[in-house]
Parts: C-alpha cells; structure tokens; sequence
C-alpha cells in the first residue's frame, strides 16, 4: 500500500547570484554576500539546521527545518503514524548546479546529489534518486515558475509570512538594537551591511511569492525500509514519485520554504494522479 508523506519547511542555500561565478565564496557583483564574520558560501542546500548559518534577527518567523506535516497510507490519513513530525533531510551535502545558465537558468537548477532521508527514532528512512548521476541532470532539472496571485497566496499560507517587505522592515529595527547593543565590531558591521541591503534592494521582496517546481521519481538505493511496516521488499524496487516546490526566498536571511509530497510504495491507480 502507498505511504505518502507531505513534509514542508524552511531551508537554507548560501550562494553567490549571478553576475558572480557559481562557485565565487564571498559574492562580489550578485545579490547575496557573505559579511563580516560569517563562514564562506558553500552552496549546499540545507533542510536541517547542521552546518546552516542562521543570521541574527530572523527568529522567530523563520526557522530552519523541514519536518513531515502528514501521512497518509492507501490514502488514508494516518493519525499518529511515527512518521509523523520526522525530520526530513538532503543528504551528501546537495548543491544546486546551475553553474550561471551553463547546465540550467536560476529556477531551474538540478539538486545533485539527492538523497532524501526522514528521521524515526534516531534511525534515517528514505531513498537517493539514483546510485549515479549523469551531467547535465536532466531529469532533476526544476519543472516551471510559478509567479502567479495563487503561488503568492499559496506561499503566504505555507510560510505563514504575508508581506515580506514589512519583515524586512521589523529586521531592520531588529538589527538596528543588535548593533546598539553588541560590543563585537565584526557583528555590528555585519548587521549595518544587511540593513544597508534590505533598504537598497526593497524591490527583492518581489520574488518572494514565486515557486519552482520539481517532480522526479526516486529509483536509487532504499534506506532503513524496516522502518516504515506498510512497506514491503517489493515496493522498493519501484520508483517512488516526489512533487515539490521550493519558494519564499528571502534574499537577507539566505533561506527559503519547500513543500512537497514523496510517495513510497505502489503508485495511485489510473487517472488518480
């Protein structure tokens, strides 16, 4: 019987944008810059707080983690399945590789590696979308934009955040008391910069209510299938279908909201997808 697990979260991708290279660690000519004191850009896509960065003055609207919201097994919900809650991860430190247009334009980047692992009583259940990848990734190429009134709905009700702009401004009061307040120069230049920003690029506030999409079906290695009982051997030598779309990006604090559904196990029935 099918498994579906709805997960949904902030996340975090500390990168350079373009005009800057791909690779370039501390942003020069994009939109993003690593500030006084914060770690090199590695540009490794982040569902769980390990590794992450999180900037001052973004708690508490934004909070990284991506955890499951609902199971449903054979379409039914599963109320109290241990599942529930999990933490969800991408494993094998994933980057987006669209390398400034050369494998994919920006809202279309491959994810590479992808491995997607949820956490049940200190053990990980998941599966990788492939034992091997093959450049230029086709198949984990991003499947559309959406910028329409309903992704920006869609997007406010997920991130729980209605105008980002009016949170740009509680930030800068925020980090304004933050400078005040601290005696760590490296901090307090930190944080003007970032007020600088936010007040100079307003109009990015603009792309926070678009989503990209992806849809993949993940044929890789299954990992700690015990875990879940509705699942037998069987289901995992089939591919396991993921939706999701990734949106509610926030230039200042690097992060932004995903939210999909894996199913696990034997597909939905004809003309039920």
């Amino acid at each position: 019987m099918p498994v579906e697990l709805d997960f949904g979260g902030w996340f975090q991708l500390r990168l350079a944008t373009d005009p800057d290279p791909h690779d370039e660690p501390r942003g020069v000519s994009g939109f993003t810059w690593a500030y006084p004191g914060e770690p090199d850009f590695d540009r490794t896509v982040r569902f769980q707080p390990a590794g992450a960065y999180p900037r001052v003055a973004c708690d508490p609207e934004i909070r990284i983690g991506v955890s499951v919201t609902e199971v449903r097994v054979d379409g039914e919900v599963a109320a109290g399945h241990p599942l529930t809650g999990a933490a969800v991860n991408l494993a094998d430190e994933p980057k987006f590789e669209g390398r400034n247009g050369i494998v994919a334009e920006a809202g279309f980047e491959p994810i590479v590696p992808f491995r997607l692992l949820f956490r049940r009583d200190g053990r990980w259940f998941g599966r990788s979308y492939a034992d091997r990848y093959e450049f230029p990734y086709a198949d984990l190429r991003g499947k559309g934009i959406d910028f329409s009134d309903e992704a920006k709905a869609d997007v406010a009700k997920a991130t729980g955040i209605a105008d980002l702009g009016l949170l740009w401004q509680e930030r800068q009061r925020r980090l304004a008391e933050v400078v005040a307040a601290t005696e760590d120069e490296a901090l307090a230049e930190a944080c003007r910069c970032r007020i600088d920003f936010m007040r100079e690029n307003d109009y990015l506030v603009g792309d926070y209510g678009l989503r990209s999409f992806y849809a993949m079906d993940l044929r890789g290695p299954v990992e700690g299938l015990d875990l879940v009982p509705e699942l037998s051997r069987a289901d995992a030598e089939r591919p396991w279908p993921i939706r999701f779309w990734m949106g509610g990006w926030d230039f200042d604090s690097l992060c932004g909201f995903v939210q999909g559904t894996l199913t696990a196990g034997p597909g939905p029935a004809p003309g039920q997808d």
